[in-house]
């Protein structure tokens, strides 16, 4: 986006990717990037209510793992 567009991507752009990684069904992509959208915005409720949703497609043992890795 910068490079092809000279756009800097924004929150909403990122959300915007959250929703279509869903809908193609890469959920584990859809986790890792709520995950980052929580380090840049942590008072964002929206950004919860994602994670929320994203926790209830997978399994809970598979997002505990993913969870586990961010804690870095």
């Amino acid at each position: 986006m910068r490079v092809d567009y000279h756009i800097v991507p924004e929150i909403e752009n990122c959300r915007c990717l959250v929703d279509l990684l869903g809908r193609s069904g890469c959920l584990d992509r859809v986790l890792d990037t709520i995950l980052k959208l929580l380090k840049l915005e942590p008072q964002e409720y929206g950004n919860y209510v994602l994670l929320a949703n994203i926790m209830q497609k997978l399994e809970s043992g598979k997002v505990y793992q993913i969870l586990g890795t961010h804690k870095k």
